[in-house]
Protein backbone atom coordinates (compact mmCIF):
# COMPACT_ATOMS: atom_id res chain seq x y z
CA UNK A 1 0.00 0.00 0.00
CA UNK A 2 1.40 3.36 -0.96
CA UNK A 3 1.85 6.18 1.53
CA UNK A 4 -0.65 8.33 -0.35
CA UNK A 5 -3.33 5.67 -0.14
CA UNK A 6 -2.64 5.14 3.56
CA UNK A 7 -3.02 8.88 4.22
CA UNK A 8 -6.25 8.95 2.21
CA UNK A 9 -7.69 6.09 4.24
CA UNK A 10 -6.70 7.78 7.50
CA UNK A 11 -8.49 10.94 6.33
CA UNK A 12 -11.68 9.07 5.45
CA UNK A 13 -12.04 6.96 8.60
CA UNK A 14 -13.00 9.84 10.94
CA UNK A 15 -15.46 11.21 8.38
CA UNK A 16 -17.23 7.89 8.02
CA UNK A 17 -17.22 7.36 11.79
CA UNK A 18 -18.98 10.70 12.25
CA UNK A 19 -21.46 9.88 9.48
CA UNK A 20 -22.28 6.52 11.06
CA UNK A 21 -22.80 8.19 14.44
CA UNK A 22 -25.09 10.83 12.93
CA UNK A 23 -27.03 8.18 11.01
CA UNK A 24 -27.58 6.24 14.24
CA UNK A 25 -28.81 9.39 15.98
CA UNK A 26 -31.32 10.04 13.18
CA UNK A 27 -32.52 6.42 12.94
CA UNK A 28 -32.90 5.77 16.69
CA UNK A 29 -36.15 7.78 17.14
CA UNK A 30 -37.81 5.81 14.34
CA UNK A 31 -36.64 2.54 15.91
CA UNK A 32 -37.98 3.72 19.28
CA UNK A 33 -41.38 4.62 17.79
CA UNK A 34 -41.61 1.23 16.09
CA UNK A 35 -40.72 -0.68 19.27
CA UNK A 36 -43.16 1.32 21.40
CA UNK A 37 -45.99 1.03 18.88
CA UNK A 38 -45.63 -2.76 18.65
CA UNK A 39 -45.41 -3.27 22.42
CA UNK A 40 -48.15 -3.70 24.98
CA UNK A 41 -49.63 -0.82 26.94
CA UNK A 42 -47.95 -2.08 30.13
CA UNK A 43 -44.52 -2.10 28.47
CA UNK A 44 -44.89 1.58 27.55
CA UNK A 45 -44.86 2.59 31.22
CA UNK A 46 -42.01 0.31 32.38
CA UNK A 47 -39.01 2.11 33.85
CA UNK A 48 -36.22 1.69 32.89
CA UNK A 49 -37.40 1.14 29.33
CA UNK A 50 -36.65 -2.17 27.64
CA UNK A 51 -35.38 -1.92 24.08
Amino acid sequence: MSARLRVRILELVPRYAILVLLAALFVFPFYWMLVISLGTLQSVFVFPPIL
